[in-house]
């Protein structure tokens, strides 16, 4: 047995069964079954992918955790009575089981290789309603089998509802989770999967069964991951809380009342109120009659036309409030232009954030949130928010025109976030959406009322909090919103804090000395980890009434958030001060290296950077958050506004910009090193994240160092490439870097007029490239490099490709091939394959194509890779290499969301509906092509320039349109457009794979 371990565990090492246990797998091995790999896990056990020695058929094993005597003897009994379910075809059946040489209980049964329910959501979000309809009928038919035999599940879950081979479903793990997972009497916690008694300790019974496929129903026909259910700010939670509004948000999906009203009261909080198993399969059975009576066009999946569109980060709960929701939900839907007015700290932001959750039944087109806080230059405004909504205007087109373009006949809400610092340029904009837009509606929160015809303005007041002196009890406290989100903040930092009639007036005085705002109770609360409720009501009463003498000028509330901030401050040691202030020169957030090279130096060691970071983090002054396992850290506007405020001296403000410009130009520089490898895609997202620093160094520099601003805006030209969302804010710092810095001739002008040339190309702006490329090569006679003349090539290569110059292109482009920088000479091949193909010579253009590739894959790059496959696969589309050129499109379509690009997203998704049509796919086609269709508006780029492109279009269009009536054609048109990057990408690799 030793040497059989042993042996497995090489095998492990050496990369056969990763993941897998060695002494699972020998004891597996000894009673039969050859482990192939892990293929699942959960809380009762691991699942394995087996070969069943004797028969050499594949079958899953899976291997149970933490066996006791009790439950194992438990578990041998209910799978001799889960033997009685064998022949249902809803059930997995259970061929064997048994337990392993130490005694580890097996369960032995067919391997399904489609996978579980869960994973099927994950995939795809939301199911078409015909198959959720499938999903209830199949599985309450096996509730209804397994309970006239008194059998009870325990665990019904989309994890455990497996998607059969032949389409089927089937009800997995019977038996298990009741032997292994339930204790009678000890509460749950952590899952919304589990009904509400089973939660409180009770054991599961029939109607906890049925609840849970209730979940699952919700889970299916919403899109949601049933093991996120677990976590509060879930979007299904609120429909747990109250299972009667689920009828009405389900109705508003698209789905028939009385099947909504069937999934609701599964869902009830009281069994005795959730119906039999049987009674949920009659409904279901009923319903799919009606479905197949009315034509797989009506089987559309419910969230994705009706839902899908949209930015809308999930709200942080909402403590209070409720009348000020309400009302805000009302006028949002009653007024297209509603101006949540605030002061800061009031809580607009978690409120405005909170009605648009609420009302996305009523934007069926989408509703985008856009972030405003870091945007310092007015003039950006347009542009930020048609980059949110994934538009990059083109030639002639400016990001107004762009948003009017792509709203004007949407029923979308638009909420434009924190708008005061340029408030004149968000009410021009807002002002022209709407009366160019007659079906959007408009929300902005800011400090300000931005003055536009027909603004409806909510002015969100302080919390409400119980006036000093009154009598008070703890019962009736927390009708007051101040108290019950001090009690709720309180919670975080000390989880057993209670509010009682002891503490009760002293709550109510720190509530009313914060003035009702909720960042400052916020602070307050956080004050709990190093002092008692007593001493921060004294210190805030001292701080208070100091303060209240000083400065008259500013408004009250004002003071009151800015008093509370200059408390946290005086609280923390002068190290701690120190670095807040440094950290105010970080815009939009950072992490530990940048806050060590930023803000070290000067009476703060690089290594107590780390420490007094952590003492902030604790005093709730940085906020952290962590995404794909990186960590940021980031300074509430208020805060960092207040801690740049402190900095002593102008110099002082100035060398700190200065160190922080340095930094954002050494990342930068080390960026563009590192751009054209296998490093490329962890540089663009980088860089991106990072781009409010970055708008904020160049800022600073376009005063301080115009040449520095040179250099940066000039490297950023590969953003705004591989970006094409990125180009007009590309331009826009080259335009000012160019007209701040000196005019005489430079290398980083020049690089900066030719990297403006390129991108104005891009954009086929070629009135504009043209007198660029002309200035860049006059400066060049006296300063110049041949990096500097490849990369005036290559846009004067662009320009002249734009303007169908074949010739000059050709003459160009050859010059930047022999480039000393590896960059331009891909992207000159690259474009040489523009040129031959508008030449119709598709032989060179795939030599050109063939030797960019080579190139970017000598170098592991991928943004280059990613273009070039999708003119491969065009060229030989052309040529008639079907095969071959559906290969390359797959391949690119797989490197695609790498980088992003919504334009080159929309070619390949082109390119997979010619694929589909000719394979006589007609809906997919169809889907496909209207997904393309709506990336290519968005990118607000033409067409590619390859021959017969357009025809190739129409008459792929032509057919579909006479294979498709016109219901089929307006279904999957309508899914196609439901569409975002991600998902289209993700059902063409489905569809042509």
């Amino acid at each position: 047995m030793v040497d059989l371990v042993e042996e497995l565990a090489r095998d492990r090492a050496s990369g056969g069964m990763a993941g897998v246990d060695p002494t699972v797998a020998a004891e597996l091995l000894e009673v039969g079954f050859e482990v192939d790999q892990e293929i699942g896990r959960s809380a009762s056990g691991v699942v394995y992918r087996v070969s069943e020695v004797a028969l050499g058929r594949p079958v899953a094993v899976k291997v149970l955790t933490a066996p006791t005597a009790d439950n194992r003897d438990r578990f041998t009994r209910e799978q001799q009575v889960m033997a009685r379910l064998v022949g249902h075809p809803n059930i997995v059946p259970v061929l064997r089981f048994g337990n392993t040489g130490s005694g580890l209980p097996y369960v032995v049964t067919p391997l399904c290789q489609r996978g579980c329910l869960d994973g099927l959501i994950r995939r795809r979000g939301a199911l078409p309603l015909a198959e959720v309809v499938r999903v209830a009928a199949e599985i309450a038919a096996a509730l209804e089998a397994a309970q006239q035999l008194g059998i009870v599940h325990g665990n019904v879950k989309p994890a455990n509802v497996l998607v059969t081979d032949f389409g089927g479903y089937a009800l997995t793990d019977f038996g298990i989770s009741l032997g292994f997972g339930w204790a009678s009497g000890v509460p749950l916690s952590g899952s919304g999967l589990f009904a509400p008694e089973v939660s409180l300790g009770q054991t599961p019974r029939a109607a906890a069964d049925v609840y849970g496929l209730g979940v699952t129903l919700l889970c299916a026909l919403t899109g949601h991951a049933g093991q996120e259910l677990g976590r509060g700010e879930h979007p299904l939670a609120q429909l747990l809380e109250w299972p009667s509004s689920s009828v009405a948000y389900l109705c508003e999906l698209g789905v028939p009342r009385e099947f909504a009203e069937i999934v609701a009261q599964a869902v009830a909080r009281y069994p005795g109120d959730r119906p039999l198993a049987a009674e949920l399969r009659a409904v279901a059975e009923q319903m799919r009659s009606e479905l197949r009576a009315a034509g797989d066009g009506e089987a559309l999946s419910v969230a994705r036309v009706r839902r899908n569109s949209g930015n809308l980060p999930v709200p942080a709960g909402l403590v209070g409030r409720e009348a000020q929701l309400a009302e805000l939900r009302d006028r949002v839907v009653a007024s297209r232009l509603v101006t949540l007015l605030g002061p800061g700290g009031v809580g607009k932001t978690t409120l405005a954030l909170n009605a648009a959750h609420a009302e996305l039944a009523s934007f069926p087109d989408g509703v985008w949130w856009v972030e405003l806080t870091d945007v310092r230059e007015g003039a950006l405004v347009a542009e930020v928010v048609a980059a949110k909504l994934g538009l990059s205007p083109g030639l002639g087109v400016s990001p107004t025109d762009a948003l009017v373009a792509a709203l004007s006949e949407r029923n979308a809400l638009l909420v434009l976030d924190n708008c005061e610092h340029v408030i004149g340029d968000a009410a021009e904009l807002l002002d022209t959406l709407l009366r160019r837009c007659p079906r959007l509606h408009t929300v902005a929160t800011s400090r300000e009322v931005l003055r536009v015809d027909g603004e409806s303005v909510l002015a969100l007041e302080p919390m409400s909090y119980p006036a000093l002196g009154g009598e008070l009890d703890a019962a009736g406290a927390t009708d007051y919103d101040a108290v019950a989100f001090f009690v709720d903040r309180a919670r975080s930092v000390q989880p057993g804090f209670a509010l009682t009639e002891g503490n009760v007036e002293l709550v109510a005085t720190i509530c009313a000395r914060s003035d009702g705002l909720p960042l400052a109770i916020e602070l307050a609360a956080a004050r709990l980890r190093a002092m008692p409720l007593d001493k921060i009501a004294e210190r805030l009463s001292d701080r208070l009434a100091f303060l209240t003498g000083g400065r008259r000028a500013a408004p009250t509330r004002q003071q009151a958030l800015n008093y509370c901030i200059e408390w946290s401050y005086d609280r923390c040691t002068a190290s701690e001060q120190r670095l807040w202030q440094r950290l105010s020169v970080f815009a939009g957030g950072f992490d530990i290296e940048a806050a060590q090279q930023v803000c070290a130096g000067a009476g703060l060691e690089r290594d107590a950077v780390v420490d007094e970071l952590c003492s902030l983090i604790d005093k709730s002054i940085v906020m952290q958050s962590e995404h794909d396992g990186v960590r940021r850290y980031r300074l509430l506007e208020a805060i960092r506004d207040y801690g740049r405020a402190r900095i002593e001296s102008v110099a002082e403000q100035q060398q700190l910009s200065r160190t922080h410009l340095q930094w954002c130009r050494s990342l930068l520089a080390q960026a563009w090193t590192e751009w054209f490898s296998d490093r490329q895609v962890h540089w663009l997202r980088r860089v991106e994240q990072e781009m409010p620093n970055v708008r904020e160094a160049l800022q600073f520099a376009l005063q301080d160092a115009p040449d520095i601003a040179l250099e940066m805006a000039a490297g950023l030209r590969r953003i705004s490439i591989a970006q094409v969302g990125l180009l007009g804010e590309g331009r826009h710092w080259l335009d000012l870097a160019l007209a701040a810095a000196k005019p005489e001739p430079s290398v980083e002008r020049i690089e900066a007029m030719a990297s403006a040339a390129l991108l104005a190309a891009w954009q086929e702006d070629v009135s504009s490239a043209k007198p660029l490329i002309a200035q860049a090569r006059s400066l060049m006679e006296e300063a110049s490099t041949p990096y500097l003349e490849g990369l005036a090539d290559l846009a004067e290569g662009l320009e002249a490709l734009q303007q169908r110059d074949t010739q000059r292109a050709k003459t160009c482009l050859l010059r930047a091939v022999d480039s000393p920088d590896v960059e331009t000479q891909g992207c000159a091949m690259a474009l040489l394959n523009f040129a031959a193909s508008v030449s119709g010579d598709e032989d060179e253009a795939l030599t050109w194509l063939a030797e960019a590739l080579a190139l970017a894959e000598a170098h592991n790059e991928t943004v280059l890779r990613t273009r070039v496959l999708a003119g491969a696969a065009l060229v030989c589309r052309q040529k008639g290499e079907f095969a071959r050129a559906a290969h390359f499109n797959r391949q690119g379509l797989r490197l695609c969301l790498l980088i992003g690009d919504s334009w080159l997203g929309a070619m390949y998704l082109e390119g997979a509906g010619w694929f589909a049509q000719a394979d006589s796919q007609w809906r997919r086609a169809a889907t496909l092509l209207a997904a393309a269709s709506a990336l290519t508006l968005n990118a607000g780029l033409g067409v590619p320039p390859y021959v017969n492109w357009q025809q190739i279009h129409d008459n792929c269009e032509s057919r579909i349109r006479n294979e498709l009536t016109v219901r089929e054609l307006h279904a999957a048109t309508a899914e196609g457009y439901g569409m975002n990057l991600a998902q289209a990408v993700a059902y063409a690799l489905e569809t042509t794979a």
